[in-house]
């Protein structure tokens, strides 16, 4: 399956999931880009995604969605799971950005050889740590 077909398929989910008026949990999104989920407002500020009511920081805006979800439905043993996969994701996702930028920057051959070693070890755990977030996110109950 291609990540496009994924992507829709995951935004049809949640579009069919905001539009049921079934569920204890109302998710509504709003015209600022924000989301609402019953009373917690998750928005954006300086690159990183906040939930009122919540002092945690998220790099990712459906991880922010996971832990109001979470937090909806008092599971914090999930929602704890969510924010460190979430924050393992945004560290990583750093270094990464740091290494390449190094990389190019550089024009020493053995530095430059072991800053794409560090990207290539990196790259697989990046990998693994938003599978497994994507896996914990679609295991929350909604409804």
């Amino acid at each position: 399956m291609s990540k496009s077909l994924i992507n829709s398929n995951l935004r049809r989910q949640v579009s069919n999931l905001v539009d049921s008026t079934e569920s204890a949990i109302k998710i509504t999104k709003l015209s600022n880009n924000n989301v609402k989920v019953n009373r917690r407002l998750v928005s954006k500020m300086r690159n990183l995604y906040t939930i009122s009511d919540s002092k945690e920081t998220f790099y990712l805006k459906k991880s922010a969605i996971g832990y109001a979800l979470t937090l909806e439905d008092n599971n914090y043993g999930m929602g704890s799971t969510i924010m460190r996969l979430d924050h393992n994701i945004g560290k990583l996702t750093e270094d990464i950005d740091w290494y390449k930028a190094s990389y190019v920057r550089t024009q020493d051959t053995n530095r430059r050889t072991t800053l794409y070693n560090r990207i290539s070890s990196v790259q697989p755990e990046l990998e693994n740590a938003r599978e497994q977030l994507t896996k914990h996110l679609k295991s929350i109950k909604i409804a």
